[in-house]
């Protein structure tokens, strides 16, 4: 069994999911809590210089998501079937969203008259009611959110709308299914007992600091657990004999739907690439499940959230890792990239005075988050083939998109970081991937 340590600060936020899954599989690891005095002493010594992060057997794993979902490999709360699993994806990603606008509005400092209007006008109407009517439709005729068994997802769904009716009591009034999951997952014997042990910190009940008490958490129980899924590879398949049909609906750009374009153009696994003209979108807009481009048509079935369906057909195309550690190390990978391409878009793509934007580039975005992250990218791939494994996944693909992205941009960012540059042009020279590029309709992003 490996050695786990989790480091985070002495708060709930981004860790919170990743202990309660701990907590409710009984897999033993210590609960290390930075208090925000310390922050600057000890940042220069966590990797990546930002926290959450998971030491494993002392290799670090960062990432809020990527953690938990490894965690809840070892703990069985991935299903096995791979559309199940991506919908546990999507929906982590979409309450990841909605989490980040209510910690914004709710639980940060501020005026709480201003707060309520926010939350009563934009917030409530615009993210969460949508959310949670979808939740409560799906929920109606099942017992857990994905499968027919708890997942993470199902933990997830108690922590953060647990988290939301606490600071708003009568935000579940008119979704009682979605209510009763929530009763059903904090009551759950070690979910309970967590919930009643854990130390008081910020984002629980208000936004003071108030230090909790330092304390390893191995309260519970070891359990077995390995790296490799028991499973074999599965291609072109998910629990079935015949290969689904698939359509990916997006905007006639590259975008946040490349990256899935890409492994299908890779993979050579047929799908229709249907693609939606700004003008038409407004018409469009309300047939399209949840009303968020991309969204990905399995045999008709709407998969929402682009590292959802990037993920999952990555699966289908044999381009995941079956070792589950390697597997995070993509997933780690794909969050920072989704991370960097939001700053980089709104640097380098999106309007405004070039003068500006190149010196916000030079002074803000190179020096503090392109700059490091290829250094430690390059460290990485100086002794090895592949990114996260001893064959190629759709992390390397992911690395000649946006990599190669950037330095169409900006022609010099790689001359530092010759191996980083050797490994994009590996991926572009792929045969399949030079195809696509030479063939795939010319769009303006």
């Amino acid at each position: 069994m490996p050695e786990y340590k989790l480091i985070y600060f002495n708060a709930a936020g981004r860790a919170e999911l990743i202990r309660w899954i701990f907590a409710y599989s009984g897999i033993p690891y210590t609960d290390e809590r930075i208090e925000k005095a310390d922050w600057p002493s000890r940042k220069p010594s966590i990797p990546g210089g930002k926290v959450p992060v998971l030491m494993v057997d002392g290799k670090p794993l960062p990432q809020s998501l990527a953690i938990a979902r490894y965690v809840a490999k070892q703990a069985d709360l991935v299903p096995q079937d791979h559309l199940e699993a991506a919908y546990c994806d999507a929906l982590a990603d979409t309450l990841y969203e909605v989490m980040t606008e209510v910690y914004k509005i709710l639980f940060a400092p501020g005026d709480e008259d201003e707060k309520k209007k926010k939350y009563d006008e934009e917030l409530y109407p615009n993210m969460i009611a949508p959310l949670l009517t979808r939740l409560n439709q799906r929920l109606a005729t099942r017992e857990w959110f994905a499968a027919d068994k708890v997942t993470w997802a199902d933990l997830l769904i108690g922590l953060v709308v647990g988290g939301v009716r606490e600071k708003k009591p009568e935000v579940l009034k008119e979704f009682p299914a979605v209510e009763g999951l929530v009763n059903k997952v904090v009551q759950f014997p070690k979910i309970k007992q967590w919930l009643d042990s854990r130390p008081e910190t910020p984002f629980l009940h208000d936004t003071r600091w108030r230090p909790g008490p330092r304390r390893p958490t191995s309260l519970v129980q070891p359990r077995p657990c390995v790296h490799v899924s028991p499973r074999p590879p599965s291609k072109y398949l998910t629990t079935t004999t015949t290969m689904p049909e698939y359509k990916l609906i997006y905007f006639n750009a590259a975008g946040r739907a490349e990256l899935i374009r890409w492994i299908f153009a890779y993979s050579g696994i047929p799908y229709t690439d249907e693609r939606i003209e700004k003008a038409d979108w407004p018409s469009r807009k309300p047939s399209i499940p949840g009303g968020k481009v991309p969204v990905l048509m399995v045999d008709g079935k709407p998969l929402p959230q682009s590292l959802a369906i990037a993920r999952y057909v990555a699966k289908q195309a044999d381009l995941v890792p079956q070792d589950h550690l390697e597997a995070a190390y993509c997933d780690a990978l794909a969050d920072t990239f989704s991370e960097m391409m939001t700053s980089a878009n709104k640097e380098l793509f999106a309007p405004g005075n070039e003068d500006e934007k190149k010196k916000k580039y030079d002074e803000e975005l190179y020096p503090n988050v392109i700059a490091p992250f290829l250094t430690r990218l390059s460290q990485r791939l100086a002794t090895r083939e592949w990114f996260a494994s001893d064959k190629i996944t759709w992390a390397d693909l992911f690395i000649g998109l946006m990599i190669g992205e950037l330095r169409e941009k900006k022609t010099e960012v790689l001359k530092e970081f010759p191996v980083v540059e050797g490994h994009v042009n590996k991926v572009l020279q792929l045969p399949k991937i030079k195809q696509w590029l030479d063939s795939r309709p010319k769009t303006s992003s």
